[in-house]
């Protein structure tokens, strides 16, 4: 199966969203020769494979209510003078 990228979507949050759980982060990166830490471009075909997960309730939630997390945080953001300037993130 392909799953399409979102804006600020990783690996995680495929994993997340496909398969219910990170644990299957591995798997994702593996499939599509990528790093667990790979920026992904949004609109990035990636390719999940078949899985059997040991629970699915996540997974039917996160699938029956349309939640696509997408938590990467840009590194531009992060870098800064002032060493404690991190509540700009929460603006």
């Amino acid at each position: 199966m392909q799953i399409q990228a979102l804006y600020r979507q990783s690996l995680f949050d495929l994993s997340i969203q496909t398969y219910g759980s990170v644990a299957y982060v591995f798997d994702l990166a593996l499939a599509n020769g990528l790093s667990i830490t790979s920026v992904l471009e949004p609109g990035q075909h990636i390719e999940a494979p078949e899985i059997e997960v040991e629970s699915t309730d996540i997974q039917n939630y996160y699938q029956s209510h349309g939640i696509k997390p997408a938590t990467a945080i840009e590194t531009e953001l992060l870098e800064t003078e002032d060493d404690c300037n991190y509540c700009k993130l929460f603006e």
